[in-house]
């Protein structure tokens, strides 16, 4: 569910990256009460799903948590219940909806934004 250090820096060389990839996280996770101002990251049954992942991607991409505070407009505190969340989810079943969550996210940052062609993912073992 890594992104290896090419498609990192393939990914930050996307005109906004972080912006970018919260369009993948919508366009993959149901997330509510989208609006036309600022990021919100409420999924139904609530819960940290949305924001962990944007935060999972993001210090993958190399920003740091005061980054990250500042592009999803958050505070410390939801910084660490996203970290406890992504702690939990490591312990977890492989076959949660969070992991799936994660993979879709993934495969639309590669195959949709940054137009990497399926069989060259599917031939990379890390697909």
């Amino acid at each position: 569910m890594l992104l290896n250090a090419h498609q990192i820096r393939s990914y930050k060389r996307l005109p906004n990256p972080p912006q970018s990839l919260y369009m993948a996280l919508i366009r993959q996770v149901h997330v509510l009460n989208r609006s036309e101002e600022g990021r919100v990251f409420t999924v139904p049954g609530g819960g940290y799903m949305a924001l962990a992942i944007y935060y999972y991607f993001m210090k993958q991409l190399e920003y740091t948590d005061e980054q990250i505070m500042s592009e999803a407009g958050i505070t410390n505190t939801l910084v660490k219940r996203a970290q406890l969340y992504l702690d939990h989810l490591i312990k977890g079943d492989e076959t949660a909806r969070a992991h799936l969550k994660i993979k879709l996210v993934r495969n639309y940052m590669l195959l949709e934004q940054l137009k990497i062609p399926h069989l060259k993912l599917l031939n990379s073992n890390n697909f």
